[in-house]
């Protein structure tokens, strides 16, 4: 069976998130940061975010090399099997996200409405807080 150059692109964009998930994950566990890796690499600290959120394509040396630094091996970070994590991760988040934008939604349908509803008849109009009548 013949792959088609845009399956493979997808696979390489996938194992590169793998790859950059995996980098990530290795620092926190090993309680270090990006910088460890700038300075092991001798890159700037924006190459170095770039080369670890998948906006920067990445040169086999230089997967190498964060391998090396990490005391990993290439395989391992490339290993997708921990996608399944991330993608639960990303998802949950994404999840949170939208709930939280439509209960802001709501609120300001809410107070919307509020601010429409005319005083009722007999209702005693409460001023605000803070609010001091003028006095002649």
């Amino acid at each position: 069976m013949e792959t088609s150059y845009a399956s493979t692109m997808k696979k390489a964009e996938y194992r590169t998130t793998a790859f950059c998930w995996n980098v990530k994950k290795v620092l926190h566990d090993k309680g270090l940061s990006q910088n460890y890796l700038v300075e092991k690499l001798d890159v700037s600290c924006a190459t170095m975010s770039q080369m670890l959120n998948g906006s920067r394509h990445l040169r086999f040396e230089e997967g190498l090399a964060i391998a090396d630094a990490l005391d990993m091996d290439l395989n391992s970070l490339l290993d997708t099997r921990n996608m399944a994590e991330f993608l639960a991760n990303r998802n949950r988040k994404l999840e949170e996200k939208r709930r939280e934008n439509e209960l802001l939604m709501q609120l300001s349908r809410e107070m919307d409405e509020q601010k429409k509803e005319p005083a009722e008849a007999g209702s005693v109009s409460v001023p605000p807080r803070g609010f001091e009548p003028r006095t002649r």
